[in-house]
């Protein structure tokens, strides 16, 4: 048609079988009148490009696919100014079950910062963990000292593994371990009433541990009754 084609991306298969990919640009070969005579043409193998970016491609999807199916709740954050407030954190990216947690769809957090996500948010040990990684490259572990509220009476605890990219921006992936925190307060709970109960009892009481074959425990009234210490009591075998 007389109208030349530049850059155009095609593919070809070399003389060993194998597919390759090469930019053209091709235009058209006239006589001394104007006439087309043919289609002459320059093309560039883009081959080993061609195959980096689909590698790449390959490569983003299935982070992708793991940002986004992982378990565990999983945000990244942008920083902003000197990174020592929660303002200076702001969310580029959230996955699904970080979604969930937070009973929040995708366009109520993305461009938002932590805290406009949770008001107050600088009173807790979070912001420093954040700014200590993202200014030392260390990454860091925060056990359960996030509690987010769902309503008036419940809400659930986090705890927080976060490390920084080479792109600055900075990964935290968090776990509702509401459940186990809750049971090491149950735990701690009964065993101060166990105290309580031994101490207090006027009965004597003491408790052997079977596997080692030594007392564990003694109330003060057994105590009494043997004559000996708390000390010397809990050494006996």
């Amino acid at each position: 048609n007389g109208v030349p084609e530049l850059g155009v991306e095609e593919s070809f298969v070399s003389s060993t079988g194998d597919m390759g990919w090469c930019i053209s640009d091709k235009m058209p070969l006239r006589d001394a009148q104007g006439r087309i005579l043919g289609t002459i043409g320059f093309s560039r193998d883009i081959t080993e490009l061609k195959l980096a970016q689909q590698a790449r491609h390959k490569s983003e999807t299935l982070l992708r696919s793991l940002f986004e199916n992982m378990p565990s709740g999983a945000v990244i954050y942008s920083v902003l100014g000197d990174g020592t407030r929660g303002a200076d954190y702001v969310i580029t990216e959230y996955n699904v079950a970080g979604l969930k947690m937070e009973n929040k769809a995708r366009e109520q957090v993305i461009g938002k910062s932590l805290e406009e996500l949770h008001p107050g948010i600088d009173a807790y040990p979070l912001v420093g963990v954040l700014h200590n990684v993202w200014s030392t490259s260390e990454p860091a572990f925060l056990p359960a000292s996030l509690y987010l509220r769902k309503h008036e009476n419940s809400g659930f605890w986090l705890e927080y593994r976060i490390f920084k990219l080479p792109s600055g921006e900075i990964v935290a992936l968090f776990d509702d371990v509401t459940a186990r925190v809750e049971a090491e307060q149950a735990l701690r709970e009964r065993e101060k009433l166990l105290r309580m109960i031994v101490e207090n009892v006027r009965d004597g009481i003491n408790v052997l541990d079977l596997k080692t074959g030594r007392y564990t425990l003694m109330s003060p009234s057994q105590v009494a009754l043997t004559g000996f210490t708390a000390e010397d009591i809990l050494h006996i075998t």
